[in-house]
């Protein structure tokens, strides 16, 4: 029979979809890395498996090989997930002792409750909680407004969450300057793929190139990450799709014919 202690390590009133549903709320308010998101997605599955008996230990290079990303990267993202209220977790000291991970599943301690207990000064000008209560047909004929930052430039909010709209020029910086964000993403494909970590940059430029083309110029960042990451994904398809029909195809070809005279035909064959 097991143990007071172990039976209140158990929890089993965590309720995982709520764990969920408040992540993606706090991602709302400001975006994880997809190292972040990736890491805490592990845990919650480890944690869930093991009937959230808490801390679970996990080796820093299970978690590496598990999420494809470096050690280095799985060492911010988890200091990040700490800053933020959402993770516990206590260092190894190499073969001795492994790290032991907790998820804090109270999200109204995450982050002191920023994403809960906004004073009336922080909610200026964040429209989340508004549109929320908002029908689409209320929403249809609201127009987006421009307001002045202190450089003078202008940023515009969409009506439909309030996160901010940047020239593709200022994205196209972002991305390029985010060699973090970079290497989650030669993580992720990496091993579906055959790319380095020019290929990302060289595909950044000729993205927004595109974009430029088709006449975009602004759009919000989180959504342009995510239609990034769709976008080289479906290139890279494409390209190991093409030339894996290309080695089908020759495969089935038969020997080039080199003769150019009837005289070249001569003899046994």
């Amino acid at each position: 029979m097991p143990s007071d202690r172990s039976m209140e390590a158990m929890n089993p009133g965590v309720n995982i979809y709520g764990l969920m549903h408040c992540f993606w709320r706090e991602n709302d308010y400001i975006p994880f890395s997809t190292a972040e998101i990736a890491l805490y997605f592990f845990l919650l599955h480890r944690m869930n498996g093991r009937r959230w008996r808490m801390p679970v230990k996990c080796s820093t290079s299970f978690v590496c090989r598990s999420i494809m990303v470096s050690k280095q990267t799985v060492l911010t993202a988890r200091d990040n997930l700490r800053k933020r209220g959402l993770i516990t977790f206590s260092k190894g000291s190499g073969r001795d002792t492994i790290p032991a991970y907790s998820l804090v599943t109270d999200p109204g301690k995450w982050t002191d409750g920023l994403t809960h207990d906004l004073t009336d000064s922080e909610t200026d000008g964040k429209t989340d909680d508004l549109t929320d209560n908002l029908t689409d047909s209320n929403t249809d004929g609201l127009t987006h407004y421009n307001i002045k930052d202190i450089n003078n430039k202008d940023i515009i909010y969409s009506n439909n969450g309030g996160e901010q709209k940047l020239s593709v020029d200022e994205l196209e910086k972002i991305l390029l300057d985010d060699t973090g964000w970079q290497d989650s993403i030669l993580s992720l494909l990496s091993g579906q793929y055959k790319i380095d970590a020019g290929e990302i940059k060289n595909n950044i430029i000729l993205f927004f190139r595109q974009l430029r083309c088709q006449g975009t110029d602004r759009r919000e960042e989180k959504e342009c990450r995510s239609h990034f990451f769709n976008w080289i994904r479906k290139q890279l398809k494409e390209k190991q799709d093409g030339t894996h029909k290309r080695q089908d195809t020759d495969k089935r070809r038969g020997s080039d014919v080199t003769a150019g005279t009837a005289r070249d035909y001569d003899g046994a064959f």
